[in-house]
């Protein structure tokens, strides 16, 4: 039985995640922005088969400070994190760029790519710290979705992919 800490998870394939993890006997943490959303998540996924904890916690990841209580959260509650998935993202992809505003593309980089990188550090740290774990990142496939998405949304997964690949990035994997 696993930890698995999925960042955005109180809807869409986050939440689904969370619902596959927990009836395979997996703990799970959602994350979401508002505690409304987390707590109807937990109460929901509560209530589905399945005999792994769920604990929920609102979190901002685009604060570093916040990624990092996450993580000692989850360790204090259930000892430690096997699996990390920096699902939270925002996508403002409605309008063409020109019609985007400036709070849009903001809400848009600050999560979806300073989130991602605030949140993996937190865990590659973390990892390191008790020995070993697995972190990866769902990326946003929407570079052929229709509408086109505009580049706030595609770029910042594609600038935290090759960070995440390139000589500066550590490894860490958990035992199976």
């Amino acid at each position: 039985m696993n930890t698995i800490v999925i960042t955005g998870s109180t809807k869409g394939l986050g939440f689904a995640l969370a619902r596959g993890f927990r009836a395979q006997g997996h703990h799970v943490v959602v994350t979401g922005r508002t505690d409304a959303a987390v707590n109807a998540a937990v109460a929901s996924l509560t209530e589905t088969p399945g005999a792994g904890r769920v604990l929920g916690r609102a979190v901002d990841v685009s604060d570093p400070d916040a990624t990092t209580a996450l993580w000692s959260f989850a360790v204090a509650e259930l000892g430690r994190v096997d699996i990390w998935i920096n699902n939270a993202g925002v996508a403002h992809t409605t309008n063409p760029i020109v019609d985007t505003t400036p709070d849009a593309v903001r809400a848009m980089v600050t999560t979806n790519m300073l989130g991602t990188i605030f949140s993996t550090q937190a865990a590659v740290r973390g990892m390191t710290a008790q020995g070993g774990g697995s972190c990866s990142t769902c990326s946003v496939v929407a570079a052929t979705a229709r509408p086109a998405p505009t580049w706030a949304c595609t770029a910042p997964p594609s600038a935290v992919s090759t960070c995440s690949r390139g000589p500066w990035s550590r490894r860490s994997t958990a035992p199976a």
